[in-house]
């Protein structure tokens, strides 16, 4: 689920679109024969042709696989115990890691900052990927035929519970392997894996190659497994979630105020520089990597480390990149990985945003926004904030990270939310539809005034959807030291997901933040409020204290 592209529908910066979906894409395998097989039969025979571990054997695993991804080349080792397990994965000279300990996970990104989070992993086993989804009970699955040629092969409809797209996976008919699986992503693109080079380790037959070809298949990706060790001692201490070990940014003075614009729709613009060249990047809680506009990146000629980025009709490809250097104000930024991708807009006259600044920025420092007398953003190491209460005056909340988003707890009317995300870029506050349900005094205050909008947060089963948005008031929003009694926000009936573990009760935006001086004190996982002048001079008009 990317965050950072939402609709200007709901007053939010619109960063890209995705293509109309083709109406064939949901079209079954052409040229299928009849077949009498069973369900049953195929999955029973496919079951014993897994196998079973050897008895006796610890349930681990430490394997390494080489990739190719569109173009860029990598290696992934994986070690695993039982549930746990930790993942390394390189593509050209950038790492990243995954991990699980005791159901929880982590991920360590590419500028090595550290986040908790319940979205799944689809990187670490994505290369040991066969679909069992037909096995399912909750899914719909039927047999629609077999394939003809030297190879027959069985092949079962799939639609999973949930998603708005079939699948169809292929079992050989002399082995009952799944031999090949074509599924949709993104909405519209369909693609076409492959399992060959299948080896029994230990009892249990699995594939040591991978293809995935896509269309257009400069984006094909190809895996082949290179080692594979069952039941071996593993070490237990590498599953744990580890501190961060991101590049710190180096700066000349306590407390440096940076040069930043902080607009009436609460958009704030920090200017950044590289090799010559002033950057306006927005600042953002909502996305876990730093953003860079493809043109900008290819302007300055930073590596691509062999990824595809432009496809022969000339349409874009994203991919990451490197800044060797950068500045903002007198703060020094070194080998910053940066996810190039098409990301623009024109945020006044004289400001071109062209790129974010998210979790990675924010990781590793205190950062103050100051919404009054013209706004401000300060950064302080976070040392500075080693204290209990390091802001006199001011209320803490403690933040619930999920792959680098700050959520927090807050009163919504006389309930208590657990999942409202912190979104200092949106001009207005959400409630989402799962919480509006449950909340039967929650309602719209004026349905004449519902509208219609394209879902700001596309993911590949939810692209398409249009989504009622329309003004509500609940009885009292509780933040900081103030009980806004029955504020005006934007709700929606959509009930929004982070993932299948988080559902989206709120996001908290620039409507309430800008009563308070707010510090982001990721360090410390938690953002700290003290009312501003703002505050005092307007609050007595509308709000108890």
């Amino acid at each position: 689920m990317r965050w950072s592209g939402v609709a200007i529908a709901l007053g939010f910066a619109f960063s890209c679109s995705l293509p109309t979906l083709a109406g064939s894409v949901d079209a079954p395998p052409p040229d299928l024969a009849p077949t009498s097989e069973h369900l049953a039969t195929i999955l029973i025979n496919h079951e014993a042709a897994l196998g079973k571990p050897t008895a006796g054997l610890p349930d681990t695993v430490i394997e390494d696989w080489r990739y190719t991804d569109s173009g860029i080349s990598g290696k992934e080792h994986l070690e695993r115990s039982g549930d746990n397990y930790h993942s390394r994965i390189t593509a050209g000279p950038l790492v990243e890691e995954f991990g699980q300990f005791d159901g929880k996970r982590w991920h360590r990104d590419y500028n090595g900052s550290v986040s908790p989070t319940t979205q799944l992993d689809d990187r670490t086993f994505y290369a040991d990927y066969v679909n069992e989804d037909a096995a399912d009970p909750k899914n719909d699955a039927t047999v629609i035929g077999i394939t003809t040629g030297d190879h027959p092969a069985y092949v079962v409809q799939v639609k999973v519970s949930g998603s708005l797209h079939p699948e169809w996976i292929f079992y050989d008919a002399s082995t009952f392997l799944i031999t090949r699986v074509e599924r949709i992503i993104g909405g519209h693109h369909r693609i076409v894996t492959t399992f060959d080079d299948f080896r029994t380790t230990d009892g249990v037959t699995s594939p040591w190659h991978m293809h995935d070809a896509w269309d257009p298949r400069e984006f094909d990706d190809d895996y082949v497994r290179t080692s594979m060790q069952v039941g071996v001692p593993v070490d237990s201490t590498q599953f744990a979630q580890p501190p961060s070990a991101s590049q710190l940014p180096s700066y000349s003075t306590i407390g440096m105020r940076l040069p930043a614009k902080i607009y009436n729709d609460g958009t704030i613009v920090l200017r950044m520089n590289v090799a010559g060249r002033g950057l306006d990047l927005m600042l953002d809680t909502l996305t876990s990597e730093d953003i860079l506009d493809e043109d900008v990146a290819t302007q300055l000629n930073l590596p691509t480390y062999g990824h595809v980025t432009r496809l022969p009709n000339g349409d874009y490809a994203s991919f990451y990149t490197t800044i060797p250097l950068a500045t903002i104000g007198a703060s020094t930024y070194k080998n910053v990985v940066f996810h190039a991708m098409p990301y623009n807009f024109q945020q006044s006259w004289d400001t071109k945003v062209v790129g974010v600044l998210g979790y990675d920025f924010l990781a590793n420092n205190v950062v103050e926004i100051s919404y009054d007398n013209g706004g401000s953003v300060t950064i302080m190491p976070s040392v500075a904030f080693n204290a209990a209460t390091p802001v006199a005056g001011g209320i803490t909340y403690p933040i619930d990270f999920d792959d680098g988003v700050p959520f927090i707890s807050m009163p919504i009317g006389d309930d208590m939310s657990n999942n409202v995300v912190l979104t200092i870029e949106f001009t207005y506050s959400i409630l989402f539809g799962s919480y509006i349900a449950s909340h039967t005094p929650i309602a719209p205050s004026d349905k004449a005034t519902t509208s219609q909008a394209d879902l700001p947060f596309a993911d590949s089963d939810s692209f398409g959807h249009v989504i009622s948005i329309f003004p509500v008031q609940p009885s009292h929003i509780s933040f900081g030291s103030v009980n806004f009694q029955q504020p005006e926000v934007v709700g929606t009936d959509y009930p929004l997901r982070f993932s299948d573990d988080r559902p989206v009760d709120a996001a908290l935006g620039f409507d309430f933040l800008r009563w308070f001086d707010v510090y982001l004190d990721y360090p410390h996982d938690r953002i700290i409020v003290k009312p501003n002048q703002f505050f005092f001079h307007v609050t007595h008009e509308h709000a108890h204290v």
